[in-house]
């Protein structure tokens, strides 16, 4: 466990954190259970064990038989370039249709966030789309972030949202 202090933007409060930080190691997925919120952070390649964790997540979330402490899961993930997407997206889009499908579409939020990886041409079409349904890139109902994740705007935010 760890104590995060951070300077609130708008007032000369202090804001305190607490956050479980666990991994990276072979059995991160059994602790989220034990949690009424959960984080999961990947990067680049590194989000393979995240499939098991967030398909344990939902399937669980799907069983009448089982009492969840789990309630809400954030998934977290810091890609470089738009290759890393080709074989998790499906998955992601997978776990979203179920979700919307079962009446749960908020129970696992992705942040997907791009930090570099498209050119002029791919920027623009971003552009042109942002309208759409869909993510241009990642066809996924939750848009794709550019850039690197702001973590002192992210965690205020959850810690407003889940006190």
């Amino acid at each position: 466990m760890a104590l995060i202090c951070m300077r609130c933007r708008d007032s000369h409060l202090l804001l305190w954190y607490r956050i479980l930080i666990d991994g990276p190691f072979g059995t991160c997925s059994e602790d989220i259970f034990k949690h009424e919120v959960g984080m999961a952070v990947g990067a680049g390649i590194g989000v393979t064990p995240f499939s098991s964790i967030l398909k344990s997540c939902w399937y669980q979330s799907l069983d009448p038989n089982t009492t969840m402490k789990l309630k809400k899961v954030y998934f977290f993930w810091i890609c470089p370039e738009t290759g890393a997407f080709e074989w998790f997206q499906s998955l992601l889009a997978s776990i979203e249709e179920q979700m919307m499908e079962n009446g749960n579409g908020d129970f696992i939020e992705f942040h997907i966030h791009l930090t570099k990886g498209w050119d002029f041409k791919t920027a623009q079409q971003i552009y042109m789309q942002e309208e759409s349904e869909s993510d241009v890139i990642t066809g996924l109902q939750q848009k794709t972030i550019y850039g690197r994740p702001n973590w002192d705007e992210i965690f205020p935010e959850l810690a407003r949202k889940h006190p």
